[in-house]
């Protein structure tokens, strides 16, 4: 039996590398935006800003940041949506937002000292849990650690080892390596269901039409 594989214009991906410049542009004009929309443990849990892990993974104030984390949206969101689906994708990158942000809050006060006060933003976290997916569903795809090509499941366990190093170890603070790792496991875990339950016909089952 063969199956045709059908390619879909990549809408979601394009709405959510929308959102994420929209939000780039306000908290760069109002950088005073950025306690309100980031992650700040401390506010979140005391001042009640319970919005703030759904907004921080769109906020980014580094263009470098958000330059990086949009090339690797578009080129992991665009083939995922096409497995799972525009909703699929967007439930993913919420999903996976909201996990890495759980991490963060539940785990960062036992590795820094300065926990209460940091400030997480970004689509890190939503984006680790895109492309772990993605390297669940199709392990051997070719993908390029820069410009060394290598298969994509080997891609995620490398990822997987240096965030856990450099979490444990406090290795360049200034990054949420926490979040890194919450949003690699959000990914897994739906990715080894639906390769467990559908193997290899994994192709857009959620069935939507972006």
């Amino acid at each position: 039996m063969s199956y045709r594989y059908l390619y879909f214009y990549p809408k979601a991906t394009l709405a959510l590398l929308l959102i994420n410049f929209a939000i780039f542009v306000i908290v760069n004009v109002y950088p005073s935006s950025i306690p309100y929309l980031a992650l700040v443990p401390f506010l979140f849990l005391y001042e009640h800003y319970y919005w703030q892990p759904l907004t921080y993974m769109f906020v980014h104030r580094q263009l470098f940041h958000f330059l990086f984390n949009m090339i690797a949206l578009w080129s992991f969101g665009e083939a995922v949506e096409n497995i799972i689906g525009g909703r699929g994708l967007v439930v993913l990158y919420l999903y996976s937002g909201l996990v890495s942000a759980l991490f963060e809050l539940s785990l960062g006060n036992f590795l820094s000292n300065w926990y209460w006060y940091s400030v997480m933003l970004g689509a890190s976290g939503s984006i680790m849990g895109i492309v772990a997916l993605y390297a669940i569903l199709r392990p051997r795809s070719i993908v390029y650690l820069w410009v060394i090509p290598v298969p994509a499941i080997a891609l995620v366990l490398l990822i997987l080892a240096l965030e856990s190093f450099f979490a444990l170890t406090n290795v360049l603070p200034q990054i949420a390596h926490l979040g890194h790792l919450g949003g690699l496991v959000a990914g897994i875990i739906p990715g080894l269901y639906l390769r467990r339950r559908y193997g290899k016909r994994v192709w857009r089952i959620l069935g939507y039409r972006s």
